[in-house]
């Protein structure tokens, strides 16, 4: 994060391209364009209560739970969220 916001600073105070500016700073253009993905508390907390009541299921047996109670997500979301939650 420490060398994004340096970048970002470097393009914002010294009027540098943004190209040249990530050069200087050795960091990916393709990592300072990206935003952070955003949290989904209500999705981990329906996760946590079905993972505390049923503790031998996994992310796809979770993602199906979910699935009835109206939370549908794609797999890859689903299983990035279970991955932050139980590692």
């Amino acid at each position: 994060m420490a060398r994004r916001e340096a970048a970002l600073k470097a393009v914002r105070d010294h009027e540098l391209s943004r190209r040249h500016a990530f050069l200087l700073v050795g960091v990916d253009p393709k990592t300072v364009r990206r935003e952070c993905l955003p949290d989904h508390p209500e999705i981990r907390h329906e996760m946590d209560e079905i993972a505390k009541q049923r503790r031998r299921f996994g992310y796809r047996r979770i993602g199906i739970m979910l699935e009835r109670k109206g939370m549908v997500m794609n797999h890859k979301k689903l299983y990035r969220l279970y991955r932050g939650a139980y590692q």
